[in-house]
């Protein structure tokens, strides 16, 4: 007698598998782009991370920088917007 093999159990199991570990991948990828992974979270909305200065809202940024307004200058005494270099 031949034994008969299982290929479906094992696919089913495969399937199972792979459907687990994608899972996994978006749960974490959703946590590092809606901040919520405090890692990423502080690197990306440090300015000096950037490569910025925190400057005053009203005073405006040099010519060859942007705006930045969600960082760690607001808050930090009456500065509230990060100055980052283009």
């Amino acid at each position: 007698m031949k034994a008969k093999r299982k290929s479906g159990v094992s696919l089913s199991f495969n399937a199972i598998v792979a459907a687990a570990i994608v899972l996994i991948v978006l749960i974490v990828l959703v946590g590092i782009f809606t901040g919520r992974i405090a890692f990423f979270q502080r690197t990306a909305s440090s300015c000096a991370a950037r490569g910025g200065h925190c400057s005053q809202e009203g005073d405006g940024c040099a010519d060859n920088e942007i705006l930045v307004r969600s960082t760690d200058c607001i808050g930090s005494n009456d500065k509230g917007v990060c100055c980052v270099p283009i």
